[in-house]
């Protein structure tokens, strides 16, 4: 499988000016990080740089994906080759048994965390990580 390299802006690029980070669950996130897109012939994420993103929220975004993606790869058994979905999904598993965030809101909902959105899963990790001695 080939990757597309899209020219704007007066350099190469692994996603062509007007792409859009996807938004959904953490599952779908950390897949689009570790896997290519091979249907649009996209490299997985985990291989741009912020500059490969022409708007300035989709670079913030994109910050915020990589902060929540090294949060994941902790869970990465040293030497394990990842080219398969089940085990970027086994990877996610594991990082998900092993969060250590309030179950409940502050609102007292319960937070159900293989559900949540990746953006709002990046916000609760960063706060609770400010809040951390």
């Amino acid at each position: 499988a080939f990757s597309a390299v899209h020219m704007w802006g007066g350099s190469l690029h692994c996603r062509p000016e007007d792409y859009e980070l996807p938004n959904g669950t953490c599952e779908a996130a950390w897949q689009v990080w570790m896997l290519p897109d091979t249907m649009n012939h996209h490299p997985p994420l985990k291989q741009c740089v912020p500059s490969d993103f022409a708007q300035r929220a989709q670079r913030k975004r994109f910050s915020d994906l990589s902060f929540l993606a090294k949060d994941i790869l902790r869970y990465i058994t040293e030497g394990m080759e990842i080219n398969s979905i089940n085990q970027v999904n086994e990877i996610f598993l594991r990082w998900l048994a092993n969060l250590d965030l309030p179950l409940q809101s502050n609102k007292g909902r319960r937070r159900r965390m293989g559900q949540m959105k990746w953006a709002s899963m990046v916000t609760l990790l960063r706060r609770h990580r400010k809040e951390q001695p």
